[in-house]
């Protein structure tokens, strides 16, 4: 049923390693095959797509943008698309906005802030929550992107106070900890989106074989 998917977004959320860029790459191929129009939307592509010229700036030096920039944001990249597309993203607006400082502060404006962008897309959204054990989603994950992506994660543990004397315990207990505030961002979500946004919980299995590069 082509009709079904014509001028759909779909966006994810889930814990790096999870799987979302993945997915977001079959499913904008499986799409193409049956030949609806498709715009995948890359989380790294935020910083190179004019659209979000604002947005990328505010994550870099750390002045972020405001809801209403994001707003215009999404609004100019959503008109881009030609009719009958369907957007594929491995990223979701709330957890791209959740732990900035005026949506930390007030999930209200947050919710609101939602409801805004689900409104620009017609209603027509659907987030997709990717689940699996975080020990799994880090080991995928350093084993694709390797030692860089191991530090930075690591550095971002120790930003958010875990102390642990032993790197994979930091980064493990930050994976634990943005896991469950994606949860809380996705609740915001779905109230912002109840009355035209589906949310499909799913679940990715473990790998049946050990990765063979070390994480920690």
């Amino acid at each position: 049923m082509l009709c079904s998917v014509h001028d759909l977004w779909v966006s994810m959320a889930g814990l790096a390693g999870v799987g979302k860029s993945t997915l977001m790459e079959r499913i904008g191929a499986t799409l193409r095959r049956q030949h609806v129009p498709v715009d995948t939307f890359g989380e790294e592509e935020l910083f190179t797509r004019s659209q979000f010229t604002r947005v990328a700036d505010g994550f870099r030096t750390k002045h972020y943008a405001s809801p209403e920039e994001f707003e215009g944001a999404y609004e100019a990249w959503l008109r881009t698309l030609p009719a009958a597309t369907a957007a594929i993203m491995d990223w979701n607006p709330a957890s791209m906005a959740g732990d900035l400082p005026w949506a930390a502060k007030d999930p209200a404006r947050l919710r609101q802030h939602l409801q805004t962008v689900y409104a620009l897309a017609g209603g027509r959204v659907l987030l997709l929550h990717l689940q699996a054990p975080a020990e799994v989603t880090i080991e995928r994950a350093s084993a694709e992107r390797g030692e860089k992506w191991l530090a930075r994660s690591d550095r971002i543990a120790c930003s958010s106070g875990h102390d642990q004397p032993d790197r994979s315990a930091r980064v493990l207990a930050e994976a634990t900890r943005h896991a469950a505030q994606t949860r809380d961002e996705l609740c915001v979500a779905t109230e912002a989106g109840r009355d035209g946004q589906s949310t499909l919980s799913m679940l990715l299995a473990q790998p049946t074989k050990p990765m063979t590069k070390p994480w920690h």
